[in-house]
């Protein structure tokens, strides 16, 4: 591997490993880890260390004393050159390192182990001795089974089955000999002192499994076990004996007292069935095949309905009434479930009810419990992302990615996260990462096409998607993302056959809203009595299938009744789609609501729905910068008020980058005769390609409009011809009666005619 080259940002990376860094300069190091394998590398070797100073109390506290100081120092030259600024980070760094080094005796190079944790174990997954039935994975059962069970204990440690099999995938791929036994190298490399490893010996007519529990330090059996049973529960009483087993063997010699240990089924399931068919969801799902892992998970709770985590994997694919119904089902038998999947639950239904500090919270702890596991920090990241916290996003994510470099799903949310922070170049790398890391399944190419839809690079997009189908034809996201791309392309007939092939997925969310791109073309089109047709006709459909799908079907009749001037049909509209008991975007759909009754004069009505978002904005990002919008339509319609409203639609639009928070901020400044402010908005919005700018299907077109407008403001006459003509092409077989198509003929004639 290749030397760094670029020294003064590779002196930098213990730095930012321990988050001493200003923003600035981390974002430089991240940009730097994505492009340099060397220096990538060293902040793999470097894990370890890192964890005992964020984790250990004393080892903190050490560092803090010595160190204040000079970090101090840090913050103070925080925007000298970088070069100058690294030196009194250095020398903190240096100092951290040198105490952990030399108290903790934390040998980081990868040839030698490390010290192991005294309780710390380590479960490899069991052999299957003899011929299993077609499709058992016995073994990985007993596997999970028992990590799952001696998890439980507080006085043990026990390895997680991703963490072991993401160590052995790395040493695997270092090895000569696909041969080569690397259970003594993977307990090591995992700082486990105890080794467990075991077979299935016999199926029939009894389930036997031996075991054996080795000091990993010297290689003495500690203890060798074998246990059986029979019957349909066959397997949980098994791995119970094995636990108390391996509990007696490892607390009774040196008087300590485990703590008190449920049952595996008491925290699992009774069925073997029903944990097979979930392990497959899992596989599945960390792929991000989610129709294919959603039927897996809907077998394991057929055979079981009381097991808890199937259902939260559930809630997380299955939209609107039935995913909260899912979500509330894994609540409801959380009793049921081992501490890892607690976590999940927990903060999955905290985000669900908006409650921001108790997700973060949850996951922190999560992480703090389990501070070897990638999946806490995916997760955190994942949070922190959603409430538009991306550099921290970004810091967790990359964690994760050092506990695993071949971490696809941290790759993804990495992309997506760069995106938002506007850096396209990094958001590219890591996807590349994970698609060179996965170069034969589906999703990194269709994050790669979103990434690009974002960024107005079409043509890449639509490359990108259709990789993603050769591998996985029947895959949702890229064939209903390729449909968008190509009625952006006023492609009409190729966006109506994805669309038709999207609506035969084998999931009832999908096929509803496939149904629903449909109605886009004719919209696009500005054929508005066809797209009403049409969208009435597409929620009987859904109202024969799973009833998904028709209050946003009623939104979307909301939005092509404004546009040709129906206020009162559209209110009315929205108010059957918020009244339906779907919550799913229930503040855009208030915040909409507002500005319909603002324009219409009912402004009574509207401050009433603006109080019930403003009474939800504390627990609610999303409510709170809605509620913005809401203040500031109310506001637009008063002369005297307009710099107020200005203030609130720029406040929304600083907080949130999704396309009908940044409209009302641009259309404003183009009411209130101030096009140099609207046209950077405009052309940002119309050259970002979306699931939310073709929801806004009108307003996707108008923005040509709007944009010729602010062109023609501003007196820039080529540009605001270019932009007219757009528009009325798109829209030359529009309905009759359209004021915007009137104004930019009459506009668009004048330019022309200009000498």
């Amino acid at each position: 591997m290749a030397e760094c080259t670029r020294k003064e940002i590779a002196q930098l990376l213990h730095a930012y490993e321990l988050g001493f860094l200003s923003n600035e300069d981390r974002a430089r190091v991240e940009h730097h880890l994505l492009e340099c394998d060397h220096c990538f590398q060293e902040t793999v070797k470097n894990a370890e260390a890192i964890r005992l100073m964020k984790f250990d109390s004393e080892t903190r506290r050490q560092i803090h004393e010595v160190t204040h100081e000079t970090a101090g120092t840090a913050r103070a030259t925080e925007h000298r050159p970088l070069w100058r600024s690294a030196l009194p980070i250095l020398v903190a760094v240096g100092i951290a390192f040198l105490l952990v080094l030399k108290d903790w005796r934390i040998d980081i190079r990868p040839s030698e182990s490390v010290m192991a944790d005294e309780n710390r174990l380590a479960i490899l997954p069991f052999e299957n001795l003899v011929q299993m039935p077609d499709g058992s994975r016995l073994g990985e059962v007993v596997t999970n089974l028992l990590i799952t069970d001696l998890s439980q204990s507080s006085s043990l440690r026990v390895v997680s089955s991703q963490y072991l099999y993401d160590l052995t995938t790395r040493l695997r791929a270092s090895t000569t000999s696909p041969d080569e036994d690397i259970a003594k190298p993977l307990a090591e490399s995992a700082k486990a002192r105890w080794l467990l490893t075991g077979a299935i010996t016999q199926i029939t007519p009894e389930l036997v499994v031996t075991a054996q529990l080795v000091d990993v330090s010297s290689g003495t059996i500690k203890a060798a076990v074998q246990t059986s049973s029979l019957g349909d529960i066959a397997v949980f009483q098994m791995v119970d004996s094995l636990s108390a087993k391996i509990r007696q063997a490892l607390f009774q010699p040196t008087g300590a007292t485990p703590s008190a240990a449920r049952t595996i089924a008491d925290i699992t399931t009774t069925s073997v069935e029903a944990y097979q068919e979930y392990i497959r969801g899992v596989d599945l799902y960390r792929k991000l095949y989610f129709s294919d892992a959603e039927q897996h998970f809907r077998k394991a709770i057929a055979f079981d309905t009381a097991f808890a985590i199937p259902y939260y994997y559930l809630s997380m694919i299955v939209p609107g009434a039935e995913g909260r119904a899912f979500l509330a089902a894994a609540v409801k038998f959380s009793d049921g479930a081992g501490p890892r999947e607690l976590y999940l639950i927990r903060s999955r239904a905290a985000r669900q009810a908006n409650r921001r500090d108790e997700v973060l919270n949850l996951l922190n702890a999560f992480v703090e419990r389990f501070p070897d596991e990638k999946e806490p920090l995916f997760q955190l990241a994942i949070a922190q992302y959603s409430q538009g916290a991306y550099i921290e996003a970004v810091k967790h994510l990359q964690e994760a990615i050092a506990l695993d470099s071949a971490y696809g799903p941290a790759y993804n949310q990495l992309a997506y996260t760069y995106d938002q922070l506007d850096d396209l170049e990094s958001a590219i790398r890591a996807i590349d990462r994970y698609i060179a890391l996965s170069p034969n399944e589906a999703n990194p190419y269709d994050s790669r096409g979103d990434i690009y839809a974002r960024n107005g690079k079409m043509d890449q997009a639509i490359e990108s998607y259709r990789l993603a189908l050769r591998l996985k034809p029947d895959l949702y996201n890229p064939l209903s993302n390729l449909g968008m791309m190509y009625l952006f392309k006023l492609d009409y007939m190729r966006a109506e056959s994805c669309f038709v092939a999207a609506a035969q997925s084998a999931n009832a969310a999908n096929r509803a809203s496939a149904r629903l791109g449909l109605c886009y073309l004719p919209a696009y089109q500005g054929h508005f009595r066809e797209t009403l047709q049409r969208t009435d006709s597409a929620m009987r459909a859904d109202s024969a299938d799973a009833a998904i799908g028709i209050p946003g079907k009623l939104w979307f009749k909301a939005i092509i009744y404004e546009t040709i001037g129906r206020l009162d049909s559209a209110s009315a509209a929205l108010v059957q789609s918020i009244s339906s008991g779907e919550t799913t975007a229930w503040s855009y759909k208030v915040a909409h609501l507002v500005r319909l009754m603002a324009r219409a004069g009912d402004t009574d009505e509207a401050r009433r729905w603006t109080d019930s978002l403003r009474h939800a904005a504390p627990s609610s990002e999303v409510a709170a910068v809605q509620s913005w919008i809401a203040e500031g339509s109310l506001l637009a319609v008063a002369d005297s008020t307009q710099d107020s409203a200005l203030s609130l639609f720029e406040r929304a639009a600083r907080r949130s980058g999704v396309f009908s928070d940044q409209l009302p901020l641009a259309q404003a400044y183009l009411d209130f005769q101030n096009p140099a402010k609207a046209v950077p908005i405009l052309e940002k919005l119309s050259s970002t390609f979306t699931v939310a700018r073709q929801f806004y299907v009108t307003e996707s077109v108008k923005l040509y409009y709007y944009l010729g407008r602010a062109y023609d403001g501003l007196h820039w006459d080529d540009k605001a011809v270019i932009q007219y003509r757009t528009f009325l092409t798109i829209w030359q077989t529009a309905d009759s009666g359209l004021v915007e198509v009137a104004h930019a003929k009459d506009r668009l004639a004048a330019l022309e005619n200009r000498p």
